[in-house]
């Protein structure tokens, strides 16, 4: 990958001596992975439908990166080495363990331990340094599951699982590519350590066709990898990995859905909770982030399928962000959605048409910001069923583009991607098989 990095950074304003920093160059980056393993395994049958595994693995993970940096400030390029880098690494994984598994009746049992062995053995090229470490960690596991009647069952299961930090978060390099954010990595970063628990409890009624999921999981990570920040008069702002002390999360949710026969539709309705907290540094400061987000959703459709296909849904979801460095930044919105769509079959003709419309919190987001997907085709089957030709009108408001927010520990982040906007598009399929195309909801 080749780019070109035109800016200019604003000098201190506080500063009367101080300019403009102006950057111009050419930045090339190649790399390359490599990754193989092998796995030994022994398992033996015992009694009462049990089972017992045991397991030997190795594992090794090969990377190379190099950025190569040009200065243009004078017209040709010029090497610029102290930007430049190059970075090497080789992650060794030995593990070994046993699983055993007993299936019952009504009750399945599976309990594992796992010791894994992590090495790094990294080079940093052209400067004759070396990185290396190694970690030990136990990873233990167990799962439950317990059938209580038929089409009742609970489960239990508890994980744990490492996280090696990247070639990115360890080089320690500057990336200057986005002038106003730079990043510099830390070879000293240790690999994360999590537990997971979760429970979930599924429910059908074959009778009534009432269904019932409700689940939670709560995780624990020691040794978190977090993000230093340092930032100056200017809003320039220096990034870098760093472990945190730890950092845990929890979500739960429900989901029940039932047919209303006399109104011959069927409704689905799902609430979710979820609560992390994270730890950055500003400016050596440490900064606590709080996140909790409620969301409820309904969806209601026809059972009824053969002449029309009606499917109309809302979603609702409650965002709260509290910081402890800065609670003047702490935010609460409300953003919705709300959805419609429908299939009519007229013979040998099909018209379909749908709406998504999502609304934003103007206090946070400002006004304007909602956004509207409208999308309609018609199509018809041809030659006995086996074909079927189609004119579909993408974004007809023309309205469309790709909206994401996302809250951390030291922001709440809108990214919006414009997209094409509004298009038609003709579209022929022919089955070749002996199955036609005929039947709702075909697509």
């Amino acid at each position: 990958r080749t780019a070109e990095l035109e800016s200019i950074v604003a000098g201190d304003p506080l500063d009367p001596d101080s300019i403009d920093e102006e950057t111009l160059q050419e930045q090339r980056d190649t790399g390359r992975e490599f990754g193989h393993s092998i796995r030994l395994s022994l398992t033996e049958p015992l009694a009462d439908n049990a089972v017992l595994e045991l397991f030997g693995e190795r594992r090794a993970v090969d990377e190379e990166d190099d950025r190569s940096v040009y200065d243009l400030d004078t017209g040709s390029p010029i090497f610029n080495d102290r930007e430049s880098s190059g970075f090497e690494r080789t992650y060794t994984y030995l593990s070994g363990g046993l699983r055993f598994n007993r299936s019952g009746e009504r009750v399945r049992v599976g309990l594992g331990l796992q010791v894994q062995s992590s090495d790094l053995d990294g080079t940093v090229i052209d400067r004759d340094e070396r990185i290396a470490n190694g970690y030990t960690h136990l990873l233990p596991q167990a799962d439950l599951r317990i059938e209580l009647s038929e089409g009742r069952n609970l489960r239990f299961r508890y994980t744990t699982s490492t996280r090696e930090p990247s070639m990115t978060q360890l080089q320690p390099f500057t990336d200057n590519s986005d002038p106003p954010n730079v990043y510099i990595g830390n070879p000293d970063l240790r690999p994360s350590y999590s537990h997971r628990l979760n429970a979930d409890y599924r429910m059908f009624d074959q009778f009534s066709f009432r269904n019932l999921f409700a689940y939670a999981r709560l995780d624990y990570t020691k040794d978190e990898i977090s993000t230093a920040r340092t930032v100056d008069s200017r809003g320039v702002q220096v990034r870098s990995p760093l472990n945190t002390g730890a950092a845990w999360s929890a979500n739960s949710g429900l989901h029940f859905g039932t047919p209303i026969r006399r109104l011959g539709v069927q409704v689905n309705l799902n609430y979710g909770l979820s609560y992390s907290r994270e730890t950055e540094f500003v400016n050596d400061i440490e900064n606590d982030s709080r996140t909790i987000q409620n969301s409820v959703g309904i969806d209601v459709d026809n059972r009824s399928k053969d002449a029309f296909d009606l499917r109309v849904g809302a979603r609702l979801s409650h965002n709260n962000v509290a910081y402890s460095l800065n609670e003047e930044l702490n935010q609460s919105y409300l953003n919705s959605t709300i959805r419609a769509s429908g299939d009519f079959y007229i013979g040998a003709w099909t018209l379909s048409s749908s709406l998504n419309y999502r609304l934003f919190d103007r206090n946070v987001f400002g006004s304007g910001r909602n956004v509207a997907f409208w999308q309609a085709s018609i199509s018809r089957l041809l030659f006995d069923d086996r074909a079927e030709i189609e004119l579909i009108g993408y974004d007809l408001l023309n309205q469309n583009q790709g909206v994401s927010f996302s809250s951390s520990a030291n922001s709440i982040r809108e990214q919006r991607t414009e997209s094409l906007g509004q298009l038609f598009m003709a579209r022929f399929v022919y089955h070749l098989g002996s199955q036609s195309m005929r039947g709702p909801r075909r697509r």
